[in-house]
């Protein structure tokens, strides 16, 4: 739930404020007095100062935090097996643990400038997009 605070066409900008569960993290500023806005889609045709329920599929989170999470975690450790079990072949048996992890790291850091390169294509799927549904009260 948030308050719209710009309108710009189909588009709103809205601050989001969380209370309970984010209150002591300060983690993303979501349990601060602070908050958060972000661009959602304005379907209902709210105004600025309204307060709305904001929705974003399942799915679209799911793969928002797959692709996020689990994809760097995965070429991490593809990047440690392949120079850890690939040494022999590069002759290097002493220190294939070393050379596995700044392998892994290497992985990870390159798995984050695919997904940084990329990001313009997923910010074009309305799948990763939120959406207002409805309106609050003011009261809630």
């Amino acid at each position: 739930m948030g308050r719209i605070i710009k309108v710009d066409g189909e588009m709103a900008e809205v601050l989001i404020k969380r209370h309970t569960a984010c209150e002591k993290c300060g983690g993303c500023n979501l349990g601060t007095d602070k908050g958060n806005t972000i661009r959602a889609k304005n379907s209902i045709k709210a105004q600025v100062g309204d307060k709305v329920y904001i929705n974003m599929e399942n799915i679209g989170v799911l793969k928002a935090a797959a692709i996020m999470y689990i994809l760097p975690l995965v070429a991490m450790i593809i990047g440690f097996m392949f120079f850890y079990y690939g040494a022999e072949i590069f002759g290097n048996v002493d220190s294939r643990e070393v050379w596995g992890i700044l392998f892994g790291f290497a992985f990870l850091i390159g798995s984050f400038l695919v997904i940084r390169k990329f990001e313009p294509k997923f910010a074009q799927n309305a799948l990763y997009h939120p959406e207002i549904t409805g309106f609050a009260l003011d009261d809630e």
